[in-house]
């Protein structure tokens, strides 16, 4: 069963139309056909299972560009992991930019383990989460503390991705020549780094780089599999709304004040800042089960005030990042 909304007529009618919003599951499929030829526009949602509506408003003018706006949402809607031509296949990592590497790795290291590998002469580190994805750690210059960015995972090789990004209508930079990313920040500035993950490109692949030797005697209290989400505060969930559509496709949830995007098997949650300070505030790291009470013991005993009130429980790093421990499903 399909849904149709029809806009006829000539160039000069297009100011005169029928607005049309298409009330969806977040797990429907959706076909977008026709044109925008002055003539006819036609949209069409084809779902899998679910029920849909079409909610028809009254007339009202709609200009030639809003209608080719209208399009480019539906175009970047999310079908089997693509948006547009993107490929996204998970969250890569998180870059912490931290006041002292060193002192953050020795937090770390008890927590969620000694895979912890460091480029020659770099003053940085990476600590892998036990999959493709890690946690990049690095002295701040002048930043403030603070996740500076996090990166997506995408099939594709640069090249594909900027034409991509410029299909969606996303402002880019480029990064390095050698690890083949480009850069594109959010209404607020936020950072948003996207490449080709370790398995696709050996540059990304950070289990190839040195690994720091481990330290005797330490267990560490959790055994990651992965990153399982991130927070990211804006200053208007209106401004930023359509960024992250064109981005990542429809949102799986929506609250007033919230948007949250499935990146892969991973989330993104867009919040409205009401005092925070726009950026990432927060991340999540998934790991094997475990038991809550020896956790929280171990925990105390390395200074770590663990907070288990919310669901999932979460620790604060010693440069005040928030960061949620979860079970992965399957796990």
């Amino acid at each position: 069963m399909s849904s149709f909304v029809s806009i006829g007529g000539p160039r000069s009618a297009l100011h005169n139309v029928l607005y049309a919003t298409l009330i969806v599951h977040p797990k429907r499929r959706y076909n977008l056909l026709g044109k925008i030829d002055g003539r006819r526009l036609i949209i069409a949602t084809s779902q899998l299972r679910y029920k849909s509506r079409v909610v028809l408003r009254k007339p009202e003018p709609l200009h030639r560009r809003e209608i080719i706006r209208i399009l480019a949402t539906f175009a970047a809607t999310e079908l089997g992991g693509q948006t547009a031509g993107l490929t996204i296949l998970g969250i890569d990592h998180v870059s912490l930019s931290v006041a002292d590497a060193d002192k953050t790795i020795a937090f770390y290291r008890p927590i969620f383990g000694q895979s912890i590998h460091q480029a020659s002469g770099s003053n940085g580190f990476s600590l892998s989460l036990g999959d493709m994805s890690y946690i990049a750690i690095r002295k701040r210059a002048e930043l403030e503390s603070a996740v500076d960015h996090f990166m997506v995972a995408v099939q594709e090789a640069k090249a594909d991705l900027g034409l991509a990004l410029k299909r969606l209508g996303i402002p880019f930079r480029e990064g390095s020549p050698e690890f083949g990313d480009l850069n594109a920040r959010d209404p607020d500035g936020t950072r948003i780094q996207l490449s080709q993950p370790g398995n696709l490109n050996p540059s990304n692949n950070v289990l190839l780089l040195p690994k720091l030797a481990p330290i005797a005697g330490i267990k560490p209290v959790f055994h990651p599999k992965g990153l399982g989400h991130v927070r990211i505060q804006v200053s208007s969930l209106l401004k930023s709304t359509e960024f992250y559509r064109k981005l990542f496709g429809s949102e799986l949830r929506r609250r007033p004040d919230q948007l949250v995007f499935k990146i892969g098997s991973a989330t993104l949650e867009i919040r409205e800042a009401a005092n925070a300070k726009p950026g990432i505030d927060q991340f999540s790291v998934l790991v094997e089960p475990y038991e809550s009470a020896s956790a929280s013991e171990q925990l105390r005993g390395l200074g770590v005030e663990w907070r288990t009130a919310s669901d999932p429980a979460y620790f604060i790093d010693p440069d005040g990042i928030i960061v949620q421990v979860a079970t992965a499903k399957g796990a």
